[in-house]
Formats: structure tokens, C-alpha cells, sequence
């Protein structure tokens, strides 16, 4: 691997390791910062649902296997709680929301959260299927004898 790919790798890993501490530090400010103005506003768990999001961020994160099949899995699962997680903020953020709390940073987090979560299961729902098809479909037609050329011809006479 050459050192512009390790460097540029390196530079990517500090951007998202950044991204993400930004997020949860920014995400537990605001919880604390708007919680007065949530608990004023009745019928909505904005507050709630931000609190979640942000422990379930290191989720997405955290998946680490040797077996493809189980990663696939895993990635699917994530998948399909980061669009039910999506759903719950989309219904928060425009249906259940009070107007003093649209104004809010919370607010903001919330939207922040709902466009992470449809991003990453968007990616990983889509994503997942076409890979194990992928997969399947190369091993099942590999021929079993990988270099013919090589194989000695027997001739009977």
C-alpha cells in the first residue's frame, strides 16, 4: 500500500472519528441545553428520540467479523434500525413538534439525526443485497479447477 492511500486513509478516519464526536458532544449540549423547552412542549419525545439516536450511533460503527454472511447480516439489522429510528424522527420532527421547539438546536440534531439514520439505511439496505448477490453468484460459477492450462492430457491410443 503506498503512503499517499495510507495517508489519505488516515485523513478519512480522522474526519469521520471527528464527525462523530461532534455529533455526540454537540447532541448531548443541546439535550441539556433545550430540555426545559422539550418537556414544555407535550406529545412530542424530540427528546427522546435525539437521546436514542445518539446512543445508537456507536452501533454503526461497531460491526467487526471475519465471516461475510454474519457482517451482511449485521450490516442488514443496522439497516433496519436506522430506518425505523427514521421513521419515529421523521414523525417527531414534522408532526409532533411544537412551534417553540422547531426554532431549537434540538430541532437542528434531530433533523441532523433523521438525515444520518435514512443515509445509513438507505446504504446499508441497498447496498447489502447487490454484495451477497455478488458473492453468490461469482462462487457458484467458479469453475473448479481454477488453472486449466496447466492440467497434463492423458491421450489413449
Amino acid at each position: 500500500m503506498s503512503s499517499g492511500r495510507i495517508s489519505c486513509l488516515s485523513f478519512l478516519f480522522i474526519v469521520l472519528l471527528v464527525s462523530v464526536l461532534s455529533y455526540v458532544i454537540f447532541s448531548i449540549l443541546y439535550l441539556i441545553q433545550d430540555y426545559q423547552i422539550s418537556n414544555e412542549c407535550k406529545g412530542s419525545n424530540l427528546w427522546e428520540y435525539i437521546l436514542i439516536s445518539t446512543i445508537l450511533v456507536f452501533t454503526n460503527y461497531s460491526v467487526k467479523t471475519d465471516n461475510f454472511t454474519l457482517f451482511a447480516i449485521l450490516v442488514i439489522i443496522i439497516g433496519i434500525v436506522n430506518i425505523c429510528m427514521c421513521i419515529w424522527g421523521g414523525i417527531e420532527l414534522w408532526n409532533y413538534s411544537c412551534d417553540d421547539l422547531t426554532e431549537t438546536n434540538l430541532w437542528r440534531v434531530g433533523l441532523a439525526s433523521f438525515i444520518l439514520q435514512l443515509t445509513v439505511s438507505l446504504t446499508s439496505i441497498l447496498t447489502m443485497p447487490f454484495m451477497l448477490f455478488y458473492i453468490y453468484y461469482i462462487e457458484d460459477h467458479t469453475v473448479e479447477n481454477p488453472n486449466p492450462l496447466n492440467e497434463k492430457i492423458e491421450v489413449q491410443v
